[in-house]
Parts: C-alpha cells; sequence; structure tokens
C-alpha cells in the first residue's frame, strides 16, 4: 500500500526506516574475550556496559559488527 501526502494524490510519501547495527559486548581476560550479548545501538551497549560493571568489574569492549 502506497500513503500519500494529505492534498497531493500524485506523489508518494516517503517513507524512511532507520537501520540499526548490532554491536556485541565483550569481557577482556588476560588472553581471551567473553561474549556477553548484544545490543541493538551504541547507546544502550554503553549503558549495559555500566550495569554489567556495578556487580562484575573488569574491561570491556564493544564491537560494531559491520
Amino acid at each position: 500500500m502506497i500513503s500519500f501526502p494529505a492534498g497531493d494524490r500524485q506523489t508518494p510519501m516517503h517513507m524512511h526506516t532507520v537501520k540499526t547495527t548490532p554491536y556485541d559486548i565483550l569481557r577482556r581476560e588476560v588472553s581471551s574475550a567473553i561474549w556477553l550479548e548484544t545490543s541493538p545501538d551504541l547507546l544502550t551497549a554503553k549503558s549495559r556496559i555500566k550495569e554489567i560493571a556495578s556487580f562484575w568489574p573488569g574491561r570491556f569492549e564493544v564491537i560494531d559488527r559491520q
């Protein structure tokens, strides 16, 4: 189905889709990394690291899958 703006029945309304890139959250160990979870965006990943670090201190990384 195509949507048209009010008053204009010849030009379809442009729909914009926000594409998110998944980010992996890792906890770094001495010689390895532990995958913890995937986050839908960078802001959420940073927030999750703060939450996780509050009960499991350590060094964390966020990896962009692209």
